[in-house]
């Protein structure tokens, strides 16, 4: 027997907390969270949505956590969002996004974690993430080739930036210049070949980066000379033949990992 959602929702209207995880829903009807003014955290996880209304959540303004993993989610409306101002946590784990809306963010200035994870994005477009809250920004297995200058220029409390597992092959210096509370940087397994001089002069809280199985041929002299924080780097699976003295000097660093089979390292 099919899941009747609507007349699932028609009895839960005042509730805070909705859970529609795995219930074989594959499409989401207008309106239907229209009298949902309590809700604050929606779960629809695990099913089968490909599209999303646009008016979806119009009348959610009091809706923090919105969980939309392991759906096929192909698009999202760029003004899904525009109605829940304090909305904290979005989860899109697992879909099929191919980009991500300019302006989806606009009104979410509370937005403290966002989770794409295993979608399809290829591209980050200029100030996309508009979130001076965001601490957590999870992209991790996406087909991100391009990174576009000020792409984070709007996160200045981000924290924990996961870009693991793309197609990234350039960084644009002053990426991170933004960021200054950024602490985790993860852009192991991508394709970047360079990394600009200046990429962290304004990465004192930097703690720990992971540039495992890329293709970095140098690292430049002073890079780490603003990073008075790091504590563990991971470099090994690239094509690095020497270290520039003094490269870790400013640094805490207790963990480290480059030298291996492909890094055949002769000077230090």
């Amino acid at each position: 027997m099919d899941f009747d959602i609507v007349a699932f929702m028609d009895k839960r209207k005042n509730e805070t907390k909705i859970k529609l995880s795995d219930k074989g829903i594959q499409e989401l009807p207008e309106g239907l969270f229209d009298h949902c003014t309590n809700l604050k955290e929606l779960d629809l996880s695990h099913n089968q949505i490909i599209s999303l209304p646009p008016g979806l959540l119009d009348h959610c303004p009091n809706l923090e956590m919105l969980n939309l993993n392991e759906n096929q989610i192909q698009e999202i409306p760029p003004s899904l969002l525009d109605h829940c101002s304090k909305l904290k946590l979005l989860f899109l784990v697992g879909n099929k996004l191919q980009t991500i809306p300019p302006g989806l963010f606009n009104h979410n200035i509370n937005l403290k974690t966002i989770c794409l994870n295993e979608n399809r994005i290829q591209s980050l477009p200029p100030n996309i993430f508009d979130c001076s809250n965001l601490d957590t920004l999870c992209l991790k297995e996406n087909r991100i080739e391009e990174i576009h200058p000020g792409s984070f220029d709007h996160c200045p409390n981000l924290k924990w930036l996961f870009l693991e597992y793309n197609q990234i092959r350039e960084i644009p210096s002053g990426l991170f210049d933004q960021c200054p509370e950024l602490k985790w940087l993860f852009l192991e397994y991508n394709q970047i070949r360079e990394i600009p001089s200046a990429l962290f002069n304004q990465s004192a809280k930097l703690d720990w980066i992971n540039l495992n199985g890329n293709q970095i041929h140098e690292i430049p002299d002073g890079l780490f000379d603003s990073c008075v924080s790091l504590k563990r780097l991971f470099m090994v699976g690239n094509k690095i033949k020497s270290i520039p003295l003094n490269l870790f000097v400013h640094t805490k660093l207790k963990d480290m990992k480059i030298n291996d089979i492909n890094n055949r390292i002769e000077n230090v």
